[in-house]
């Protein structure tokens, strides 16, 4: 293992976490003095605690952290390395806390047997590491881009439910079962008179069955809500999980239409982005990931395709003559599908996607 110069913990719910920091090079390495990795063993265990009265059993005594980050950008830490180690994960950065939350709660549910529960990818990505994920986040820390982030993130799934994309997209699945997990929680709690939420549909088959050999999908989560409220859903469930018909969840996130449109300062500071107060890259982000077959969440925290638009359009185009047309023939030619139909598409959730704005961000990348 080498030298170690700490090893920080703090120990909650008869859980102790703990962080080590390897002597070695200060480029590679983080939290350099004990104290920090102390109060990041202290944030990780308050996240953890969270999720043992979630699901209402605690599966660990001791989870091992990892400190380093892999990637640098102009001398800043970027990337977090990805790593796991045992019941634990990595360092992510300040302002970056649901990515804690997004990856924690996959101790408990998980595609993989060594968790305690084992469920289908769009229980465990869509329910969990998105909705689950961000709204444990803004529980937790009363952070504003959390909200922001359930809205740009029902946003894909609004641009996803395409049919080519919903047949075609490797993560679909994951991105259905986030929006499912919106509409769900709302309509139990609907049922039930706000007696019970996904939360505790989540308990009850948690409890029946964690550390089994038995992976769980929809059915299950459905057969739950019969034995908590009485009701089977079952033209909704037909429709919207079985089937493929668009889940009218939009309704249920609207409100925070405001803090998406307003969460560029916090983008730019974590992310180490540089689109200043544009929202036009999101949407651009969108169609690219999506229609390339790319990690859907790439759109919420890459430039890299609204940058590689960009760099399209003044190659081939005088941004004071672009049109729509130039747009959507553009955005056709790099994801190598048809892309008419871009700005009438938000229309009906958004709203308006206005030229004059994406020619505003297209100046800002121009001279920046």
């Amino acid at each position: 293992m080498g030298k170690v110069d700490y090893v920080a913990e703090s120990t909650s719910n008869n859980t102790t976490h703990q962080i080590a920091r390897l002597s070695g090079d200060e480029n590679e390495y983080i939290l350099t003095k004990y104290q920090e990795g102390k109060e990041y063993m202290d944030k990780v265990a308050n996240i953890y605690d969270y999720f043992v009265e979630y699901f209402d059993y605690n599966p660990y005594s001791n989870v091992l952290w990892r400190p380093e980050v892999k990637d640098f950008v102009e001398g800043v830490q970027y990337y977090p390395g990805f790593g796991y180690m045992g019941n634990g994960w990595h360092y992510w950065p300040e302002g970056r806390e649901f990515e804690i939350t997004c990856h924690v709660v996959q101790s408990w549910v998980s595609e993989f047997p060594s968790r305690p529960l084992k469920a289908t990818s769009g229980i465990v990505k869509g329910f969990g590491e998105y909705y689950i994920g961000y709204k444990s986040s803004y529980e937790l820390f009363d952070n504003d881009f959390d909200l922001a982030k359930l809205y740009y993130t029902y946003l894909i799934y609004d641009r996803a439910h395409d049919k080519m994309i919903r047949e075609n997209h490797y993560e679909y699945e994951f991105i259905k079962g986030f929006a499912l997990g919106i509409y769900l929680d709302n309509r139990i709690k609907e049922i039930s008179y706000d007696n019970y939420s996904l939360k505790d549909v989540m308990q009850k088959v948690f409890d029946k069955y964690n550390m089994i050999d038995h992976r769980v999908t929809y059915k299950e989560v459905q057969e739950a809500i019969f034995r908590l409220t009485g009701e089977r859903m079952e033209s909704e469930f037909n429709d919207y999980v079985y089937g493929d018909k668009k889940i009218p969840a939009y309704k249920y996130i609207s409100e925070y239409k405001k803090q998406f449109e307003n969460m560029n300062e916090d983008f730019n500071e974590v992310f180490y982005a540089n689109i200043g107060n544009h929202l036009i890259p999101y949407f651009i982000n969108i169609e690219m990931t999506l229609l390339t077959n790319q990690h859907i969440m790439e759109g919420i925290f890459a430039e890299i395709h609204a940058q590689d638009f960009a760099n399209y359009i003044f190659e081939n185009y005088k941004i004071i003559e672009l049109t729509k047309k130039d747009v959507e023939d553009s955005l056709s030619e790099l994801t190598g599908r048809d892309c008419s139909g871009f700005f009438s598409h938000w229309e009906e959730t958004y709203g308006v996607i206005n030229l004059e704005s994406l020619k505003d961000w297209l100046v800002h990348e121009k001279i920046t």
